[in-house]
């Protein structure tokens, strides 16, 4: 099926013919499988984000000749991802299917009844089979009007940073010519700042004028938007101090936006840079997480939509996602309330908890754990929406605590090992705010995953 799928490119029609010409005639899975293809493929495709994908593509190639043919062959990775995600939704459609039901839907997918013009049906379905078909029928008008989210959103914040760090790294470097030193000098010494003089790609002297540590501050703040203050202004003392962080490092970042304007040896490779921020970042892994989670947390609250904020979390988030945490973060960013429970929650989650702390939070996760079904993943409003993968690791664990009673007391201390060892001290979020049955639910799921994915591969030590 993979190969078909692979082969007609997304091509509805292809498909259908491909999946007719694999089964025998009137074979009752092929019929389900081209009845509810067009639905399907919606469901895949939103899993991948194909339409991101395609427009980043159409962004930048600007010819719309056999578009498609050029997106595909310069995605194969990606073909090979939405194969998989057909593959996978058709067994979603087939579970929720089940044996049919007594709802009747029309070709346009809708339940008949008064007041649609379409009455002729198709199928007999169940509730749950009805629930997945509204749901394929929200996903494109829901991204439309996400892009316009997005394009409001990206303005404000456009607005925003040029407003709080101006726009001098759109700026063009300064050519310097003997009649504007004394201009930068100058501009340097009311500035409290240093003239930087390199050598440019085309042997023209490239002035940059600037406070470094000022700089890296601002880059720092901006990285990090949204955080807890307390967290940011550790963070910038400790990369200020850092031993790695010398001039030229910061020098380099200061330039990282004009580095192919630049041929001078104090700017560092990028690949050097990277190894140096990413090292800095590996040191305060727990504080960057306790901060993370802070603001999660925080912003979640103020969300009709917590589940998409906490996804926010995860590689490879959908834009809708980003866009609910964006917008709470540009509505609360400046209250003086805000950055207080910030500031809370971010001292709470950097500290390790206490013994009865671990105690609770165990039997949060394990409940967790038992009370799992793989229909929470089937529905948009789990933070955890579409995690087959998670599904099948959460299952293999019920499948050890089900088989073998003496698991349990070992995975208890072996969730308490990964909490302690590697610091997931932001679990102690799972103590409280049991009040906003949304919000809890769906930080449950998020704090619950991430323990989970460091348990399977862990698994070995409980036998």
């Amino acid at each position: 099926m993979k190969d078909d799928i692979k082969k007609s490119k997304g091509d509805v029609e292809q498909l259908e013919k491909a999946i007719r010409r694999r089964f025998t005639k009137d074979d009752p899975e092929a019929a389900f499988i081209v009845k509810y293809l067009s639905p399907i493929m919606t469901i895949a495709a939103d899993k991948i984000h194909l339409s991101e994908e395609e427009k980043l593509f159409a962004g930048t190639n600007k010819t719309n000749d056999n578009f498609f043919a050029r997106f595909w062959k310069a995605k194969p990775e990606l073909l090979e991802q939405y194969s998989t995600a057909i593959t996978d939704t058709i067994e979603l459609f087939e579970e929720t299917y089940e044996s049919g039901g007594t709802i009747p839907v029309n070709s346009e997918y809708q339940v008949i009844r008064e007041g649609i013009e379409n009455t002729k049906p198709i199928d007999f379905v169940p509730q749950r089979f009805v629930e997945l078909l509204d749901y394929t029928q929200t996903i494109v008008p829901t991204r439309l009007k996400n892009y316009a989210e997005h394009e409001k959103l990206q303005s404000e914040w456009d607005e925003h940073f040029k407003w709080r760090y101006g726009e001098i790294e759109e700026s063009a470097p300064v050519i310097v010519k003997k009649s504007t030193t004394d201009i930068l000098n100058k501009a340097a010494q009311d500035n409290n700042a240093q003239v930087y003089r390199l050598n440019g790609v085309n042997g023209d002297e490239i002035a940059v004028t600037g406070n470094l540590d000022e700089f890296l501050g601002d880059y720092l703040r901006k990285e990090y938007f949204g955080f807890p203050p307390k967290f940011i202004n550790m963070l910038i003392n400790f990369t200020l101090k850092h031993p790695m962080m010398t001039e030229d490092a910061k020098l380099s970042l200061a330039t990282r936006n004009i580095a192919d304007k630049i041929d001078d040896e104090r700017i560092l490779e990028k690949t050097a840079l990277d190894s140096i921020t990413n090292f800095i970042k590996s040191e305060l892994e727990l504080e960057t997480a306790a901060g993370s989670l802070a603001a999660l947390d925080v912003f979640a609250s103020y969300s009709n939509y917590p589940e998409k904020v906490y996804r926010t979390l995860y590689p490879h988030c959908k834009e809708a996602d980003s866009n609910e945490y964006s917008l709470q973060l540009l509505k609360h960013k400046d209250d003086a309330k805000t950055k207080e429970e910030l500031n809370r929650l971010y001292d709470i989650y950097r500290k390790p908890p206490t013994q009865s702390e671990l105690n609770k939070i165990k039997l949060k996760i394990l409940s967790f754990i038992r009370d799992f079904d793989r229909n929470w993943i089937k529905s948009p409003e789990s933070a955890i929406y579409g995690m087959h993968g998670l599904a099948s690791n959460i299952e293999q664990i019920q499948g050890l605590l089900k088989n073998n009673k003496q698991i349990a007391p070992k995975m208890n201390n072996l969730i308490s090992k990964i909490i302690c060892d590697y610091k997931v001290f932001y679990t102690k979020s799972l103590l409280f705010g049991q009040e906003n049955k949304a919000q809890y639910r769906a930080k449950t799921e998020m704090i619950s995953s991430n323990v989970i994915n460091i348990l399977i591969s862990k698994a070995h030590q409980l036998k």
